[in-house]
C-alpha cells in the first residue's frame, strides 16, 4: 500500500515537473501553436492567410491572438501572469527581462544547438541571440540583425560639380565646401544645406568611429568604456564644431529630428546627411513629390587612422521568445521558429506578406492584390529577413527595390568594419546600470550638441560631464561591471 502511495506521488511529481519545464514526457508533437502579436489586430483577412499558409507547410494549425499595438508590452505580461500566454510570442527588452527574471521564458540554447540552421545563424550572426540573453541563458531572439545608419551624399551634385566619391576625412569636408560654394544646387530660393543630422546617439557615431570614439557606454578592447572625456572623442568633437562654425553643418542640428533630415533631403536642399540604410526610398519617394532631378547615395565607408567612417551599428535587443508553460517548447522551436526564420514560405510571409492574399508575382515582379486588409510590410520579422544568404525570389516596385538595394549594399560594405563597429552593451541584467541609461543618454545629446555650436567651450562641458557621472555614479559602475 505505502509503496502504491510513493508510486503514485512520483508520478504526480514528475507530471509538475513535466509542466514547470514546458516538456511532456514523450516530447510529443503538439497539434496547435498559438502566436501572439500585434500585427494582425482588427485585420482578420490576413491572419486566416498566415494560419492557412503554416498550417499547408507544416501540418499544424497556428492561432494567431492578436493584442492591440497600443501598450502590446503590457498586455504580453498580463497574459503570462494570469496564465494564458501564446506558446510563442512577441517581446521588447523591457518586458523580456521581467518575464525572464520570473521564470515564465524557455531556455532555447540547447534547442539552437542541435538545429543546424539555428547553430549556423548563431555563429554568423551572433547578434540576433545576444539580446536575448537573461542571466547567462538565451531566453529570446531578435527577429533582425540590426540596423545600420550611414552617409549619405547627393551623386548628382557631385557629378555636377566634377567631385569623385568621397574615400578620406579631407575629401568629405570638400566635398561640403563644394557644396556651400555652389548655392544654385538647390532649387530656385531654397539655402543648400552642405550636410545635415539629427542630434542623437547613432548620427554621431557615423563620424565619431572615425577617431574610434563610441557615443554609448560600449565594451572595447574587452573592457566597457565611455569615451566622453578622451582626447579622442575630443578630436571629434572639434571637428565637427568647425564644420558648423563653418556653415558647413546644419545650423538647427542641435535641436532636429530624423525626419527634419528626411525632409531636408526630399526637398533637395541638403547636399548631404546622415540617416539609416533603409532611408533610400524615403528619399526617392521625397524628391519625385517635389519634382526634383536627383538621388541621394550611400557613401561607402573607408577606415581612417583611428577607426572606420561612414557607418553606425544599433544591434537587435529582442522580439521572441516561448512560453515555459508551454506543452512542448522544443516542438514550438523546431515547427515554428524554424518555418518563421528559416524556411523560404515563412520568411516571406513574415517580413513581406502572403503570397496569393497580399500579392502575386507577375514577370518577377511583385504586385499587390488589393484584396481588403492586404498589404505588403512587417509580419512580424523585419525587413530584410535574418537568414543569411538568403534572397527573395522576386523584385518589388522601384521605391521598394531601393530600399532593398540599399540596405543590402551597405550590409555588405559593413561586413570588413564590423568588429570595429559592432556595440556590445551591459546585458538587461545588469540593473544598476540600465537604470541610469536613459538620462545619461539625454545629458550626453543635449551635451554634445551645446558643444558643437560652441555655447559652451570644452573646459566647461568637461566640467559639467564629470560632475554629472560622478553624481550618478557612473566611473565606479564601470569598474563594477569590468570585474564581472
Amino acid at each position: 500500500m505505502r509503496r502504491g502511495i510513493l508510486c503514485i506521488l512520483l508520478v504526480i511529481a514528475c507530471g509538475m515537473l513535466a509542466f514547470a519545464t514546458g516538456k511532456d514526457e514523450g516530447g510529443a508533437a503538439m497539434e496547435k501553436i498559438t502566436y501572439s502579436t500585434y500585427w494582425g489586430y482588427q485585420t482578420p483577412e490576413p491572419v486566416a492567410a498566415f494560419e492557412a499558409l503554416f498550417k499547408k507547410d507544416t501540418g499544424v494549425t497556428l492561432e494567431v491572438i492578436s493584442v492591440a499595438k497600443d501598450r502590446w508590452q503590457d498586455k504580453i505580461q498580463a497574459m503570462f501572469v494570469g496564465g494564458d500566454a501564446a506558446d510563442c510570442t512577441l517581446l521588447e527588452a523591457n518586458s523580456h527581462q521581467a518575464l525572464s527574471k520570473q521564470g515564465f521564458l524557455a531556455p532555447l540554447d540547447a534547442y539552437i544547438d542541435k538545429s543546424p540552421g539555428f547553430k549556423q545563424l548563431k555563429k554568423e550572426k551572433p547578434q540576433v541571440f545576444r539580446g536575448g540573453v537573461y542571466m547567462g541563458k538565451t531566453t529570446g531572439m531578435a527577429a533582425s540583425e540590426g540596423a545600420w545608419m550611414n552617409f549619405w551624399i547627393r551623386q548628382d551634385w557631385l557629378d555636377k560639380l566634377g567631385l569623385k566619391m568621397p574615400k578620406s576625412m579631407e575629401e568629405i569636408v570638400a566635398a561640403l565646401v563644394a557644396f556651400k560654394n555652389a548655392p544654385n544646387l538647390a532649387p530656385a530660393g531654397k539655402q543648400v544645406i552642405p550636410m545635415t543630422m539629427a542630434n542623437s546617439i547613432w548620427p554621431h557615431d557615423v563620424f565619431s568611429l572615425a577617431w574610434g570614439c563610441f557615443n554609448q557606454v560600449m565594451k572595447k578592447d574587452g573592457k566597457f568604456q565611455d569615451f566622453y572625456l578622451t582626447p579622442e572623442f575630443k578630436e571629434y568633437l572639434d571637428f565637427m564644431r568647425d564644420l558648423y562654425a563653418r556653415g558647413l553643418l546644419d545650423k538647427e542640428m542641435p535641436t532636429i529630428g530624423y525626419g527634419d533630415v528626411r525632409n531636408r533631403s526630399g526637398a533637395g536642399v541638403a547636399g548631404s546627411c546622415i540617416m539609416w540604410e533603409d532611408t533610400g526610398d524615403s528619399f526617392m519617394k521625397g524628391m519625385q513629390d517635389n519634382k526634383i532631378e536627383g538621388r541621394m547615395v550611400p557613401v561607402p565607408p573607408f577606415k581612417t587612422k583611428k577607426g572606420t567612417f561612414g557607418l553606425s551599428y544599433d544591434p537587435p535587443t529582442v522580439d521572441y521568445g516561448i512560453n515555459a508553460k508551454t506543452r512542448n517548447p522544443e516542438f514550438v522551436f523546431n515547427t515554428f521558429f524554424d518555418w518563421f526564420f528559416l524556411k523560404d514560405d515563412g520568411i516571406i510571409a513574415s517580413s513581406r506578406g502572403i503570397e496569393g492574399f497580399d500579392f502575386t508575382v507577375v514577370d518577377g515582379v511583385m504586385k499587390l492584390t488589393g484584396l481588403p486588409n492586404s498589404g505588403v510590410g512587417y509580419h512580424g520579422q523585419k525587413f530584410p529577413p535574418i537568414k543569411t544568404g538568403w534572397t527573395y525570389p522576386f523584385k518589388f516596385d522601384a521605391i521598394s527595390q531601393r530600399e532593398y538595394d540599399d540596405i543590402m549594399t551597405v550590409r555588405k560594405w559593413s561586413v570588413p568594419f564590423f568588429k570595429q563597429e559592432d556595440k556590445v552593451r551591459p546585458t538587461l541584467d545588469m540593473n544598476a546600470y540600465w537604470a541610469i541609461d536613459s538620462d545619461l543618454y539625454s545629458k550626453k545629446t543635449a551635451l554634445v550638441g551645446k558643444y558643437i555650436m560652441g555655447a559652451i567651450d570644452y573646459a566647461a562641458y568637461s566640467a559639467e560631464y564629470t560632475k554629472y557621472i560622478n553624481e550618478i555614479g557612473l566611473p565606479q559602475m564601470l569598474a563594477d561591471l569590468n570585474k564581472k
